[in-house]
């Protein structure tokens, strides 16, 4: 659908201008873990060469950005850093391929977004009695903190100068990947 391959979903597939991947898109490591020791270096490659074919597929017909996620194979401290290019190198000819960091900034038609991969959120979640991921959410847009529990109980790296996480500008569109559903809220 996002190609435009298929004709009945050609209109909507003309209003898609950028697809963000916000991780989780090797999938779980935990099949990894239970092969053998024979099967586990083709089960370990065979997620990260059908996401190669993906991003190659969708990369080369719309802008395509692809964020790290938990389980994913870069570094598990915030900021992540991008998937290597040796990882991806199909889709990496890609013109409009963007390997992005978690979290990730960018702007479109002047239009201000903010994202990560849901690892903040879930922590949040995990040591609060607040169900409600898209609350935590908004508590961080209100606090203008993107992940108010590190490094306490989420892993960063160690910054002295700054903190990175900090929002120095409120973004139009606050984003947060990998959650049990699709929700949206509107805050002012």
């Amino acid at each position: 659908m996002l190609t435009g391959m298929l004709e009945e979903e050609v209109g909507l597939a003309a209003q898609v201008v950028r697809l963000v991947v916000a991780g989780g898109s090797v999938g779980s490591l935990d099949t990894i873990a239970q092969a053998n020791q024979y099967s586990k270096h083709q089960l370990a490659l065979q997620p990260i060469k059908e996401l190669d074919a993906y991003c190659a597929e969708l990369g080369c017909a719309l802008p395509l950005d692809i964020m790290p996620g938990a389980e994913d194979p870069t570094n598990v401290a915030l900021p992540q850093q991008p998937l290597h290019r040796c990882l991806l190198p199909g889709s990496s000819r890609c013109p409009e391929l963007v390997r992005a960091t978690n979290p990730h900034a960018f702007q479109l038609d002047g239009v201000r977004l903010l994202g990560t991969s849901g690892q903040p959120v879930d922590d949040m979640v995990k040591y609060s009695q607040q169900p409600d991921r898209l609350a935590v959410l908004e508590w961080c847009l209100r606090w203008r903190h993107l992940a108010p529990t590190a490094p306490d109980t989420l892993t960063t790296y160690p910054f002295h100068d700054r903190d990175p996480f900090i929002l120095d500008a409120t973004p139009h569109v606050l984003f947060a990947g990998n959650q049990p559903e699709f929700a949206t809220r509107m805050a002012t």
